[in-house]
């Protein structure tokens, strides 16, 4: 994978579709674009490249993975420029929607992976839906996360006064604009979502932790208790994938989330702020 696009969620859905063609063609994948996160993963962390299978069991430095990233790609793009040949080929998916698929494990284009030494991939949608449903705990496996002790900690203290946590995605920064503000809510329309849930759930006891990618001025509520994930992008995502339920509007950040932690995940939109429990769906890759 030499140049992907998106935050982590989007590199970490394009990065499973990769394993789980590896794990089924026992093609071996390098994705020099994830080198900005592979630190977080037990899988992608170990070499100066985040590779399936690992083949190296001593961790790369983020420097060093930034570097080789940088040349892998130069090299990428000479590929790139030359005609398909019987030792190198590249592929460019130009799309950022389902639209813009690229099947890898489609027979036709499986073959010619199978039969080029190298093949270098541009872009994001490159997907094998049937293989990540297949490959889904070797995945899973691949992405644990390295280091769990912060999302641990506000977890275990988050359970002491609560028996059910409930997941808050607040999605603001780059989605006041995306797609001219389609999928932007007010925090209080996501907290009335969550209360919303909480209701559901008594005479259980629920806290709901709010993650958020911007600063938000949480309320106190004498009957809801409502705190804080522990703030940093990996904890976060961490945190979130050890809820019992989570509210979002789309995103791959909590999708990830929900797939990786098998929560319930239930998506909202202005015009369906509020759920049922039912609503709520497992999460395939």
């Amino acid at each position: 994978m030499a140049q992907t696009g998106g935050q982590l969620g989007n590199q970490l859905f394009q990065a499973a579709h990769l394993v789980a063609l590896g794990a089924e063609t026992g093609l071996r994948v390098l994705n020099p674009a994830f080198h900005a996160y592979a630190d977080a993963f037990v899988g992608s962390r170990p070499g100066a490249v985040p590779t399936y299978p690992t083949s190296v069991q001593r961790p790369g430095t983020t420097k060093i993975r930034k570097k080789t990233h940088d040349i892998l790609l130069t090299g990428a793009k000479i590929i790139r420029r030359m005609p398909s040949n019987a030792l190198a080929q590249s592929i460019t998916c130009e799309g950022f929607t389902p639209a813009y698929d690229i099947d890898l494990s489609e027979p036709a284009r499986l073959a010619k992976l199978m039969n080029t030494p190298v093949t270098a991939l541009f872009g994001w949608r490159f997907r094998n839906t049937t293989l990540t449903k297949k490959h889904d705990t070797t995945i899973r496996s691949y992405f644990r996360f390295e280091n769990t002790a912060a999302s641990d900690h506000v977890i275990r203290q988050a359970r002491l006064e609560a028996d059910i946590i409930i997941g808050l995605h607040v999605r603001h920064g780059d989605y006041a604009v995306f797609q001219n503000g389609r999928y932007f809510l007010t925090l209080e329309e996501y907290l009335i979502a969550a209360r919303h849930v909480a209701e559901q759930c008594v005479p259980r006891r629920v806290s709901i932790m709010v993650f958020s990618d911007s600063p938000q001025d949480l309320p106190s509520s004498p009957n809801m208790n409502i705190i804080r994930g522990p703030g940093s992008v990996i904890g976060d995502l961490q945190a979130m994938s050890q809820c019992d339920y989570i509210i979002a509007v789309p995103s791959t950040f909590s999708r990830w989330a929900a797939f990786v932690g098998r929560v319930p995940l239930g998506l909202i939109a202005r015009d369906q702020v509020k759920l049922s429990i039912s609503q709520f769906r497992n999460i395939q890759c």
